[in-house]
């Protein structure tokens, strides 16, 4: 009889020690946007210590042969995620690029499809601040009338417990994007963001429009010859300067990989910690869900151990 009692014990510790890991909310506003609006995801009660992993994949109607891009601008990122990667991948298309930059610091990737498909991925840490753009781009295949582009960013979490991750999604076409969230393999989100058309307009615009160009050789096999400007804003004259896969990047400016060979994780400028104002209280719908699971089956326990009495 006292063992029994011990193991309820120790089986009703367990379950309400687990119970605040299953109040982890998160939720994201609006479902349906126009090109260059604000999204926010927001994020209650995630515990330091978690994996954390958001993905977006998004579904370009696009002209086949023609450039795309989809971006997430002025990306807020309100912790660090440790051990992390950023990872793209695409399909239907010829020529991709991921880019993402921060301050000083910028991340570029270029290459080749192979079948229609690209993929490419950078470890290192994720730091806690505000990033200018993530974004995927390049040319589609030349029977493509859609595009499936996927942005992932993975890591261990560390930084406030309640926060919000924004970025201003930007599509250079009418689409939809699939946003998931997974904390420690469990699917906490999954929603569908439909974006509209950009809007025609003549007035100056800072939304940045692709204006590829490729040129060169290489081997199919991805990442080899050949040059790519874009993201020109609409109403201006300045370009990007032009990269090649090839060329040796400067020390403090753009870092151009090669997709041939895995290359070594930069040292990243870490920005300064931003935090998110300060959320509304959280729903308390799973948390009270998993609490009363976790009480049911205590009880259950409980009624167990008596009738073994």
């Amino acid at each position: 009889m006292i063992s029994i009692r011990i193991h309820t014990l120790v089986l009703i510790f367990t379950l309400l020690m687990a119970a605040p890991v299953c109040g982890t909310t998160i939720t994201l506003e609006p479902d349906q946007i126009e090109s260059g609006e604000t999204v926010s995801i927001s994020i209650f009660d995630l515990p330091d210590g978690a994996v954390f992993t958001l993905d977006m994949q998004a579904r370009l109607q696009v002209t086949p042969g023609a450039t795309f891009s989809f971006e997430t601008g002025n990306f807020v990122m309100p912790f660090t995620l440790e051990d992390g990667e950023l990872a793209a991948s695409l399909e239907n298309t010829e020529q991709n690029i991921l880019n993402a930059k921060k301050g000083d610091t910028e991340v570029k990737k270029i290459g080749r499809s192979v079948d229609g498909q690209y993929s490419t991925s950078e470890a290192g840490t994720i730091s806690a601040g505000t990033y200018e753009f993530i974004r995927v781009g390049g040319i589609a295949s030349p029977d493509a009338t859609e595009v499936i582009a996927t942005l992932s960013l993975s890591g261990t979490k560390s930084g406030p417990d309640d926060s919000v991750i924004s970025f201003d999604a930007i599509g250079t076409s009418a689409g939809s994007v699939e946003i998931s969230v997974h904390v420690d393999g469990q699917e906490a989100l999954f929603q569908t963001l439909v974006i509209g058309e950009p809007a025609a307009t003549t007035v100056p615009t800072t939304s940045p429009t692709v204006t590829y160009t490729y040129s060169g050789g290489g081997s199919s096999g991805g990442g080899g010859g050949g040059s790519y400007t874009g993201w020109v804003a609409a109403t201006t004259t300045t370009k990007t300067p032009t990269l090649t896969t090839a060329a040796v990047p400067s020390p403090d400016t753009t870092i151009t990989f090669q997709e041939t060979s895995r290359p070594a994780v930069s040292d990243q400028t870490k920005g300064p910690v931003s935090e998110s104002p300060a959320p509304s209280p959280p729903p308390t719908t799973a948390a009270s869900g998993c609490l009363g699971a976790a009480l049911a089956m205590v009880i259950g326990t409980i009624v167990f151990s008596l009738r073994k009495r």
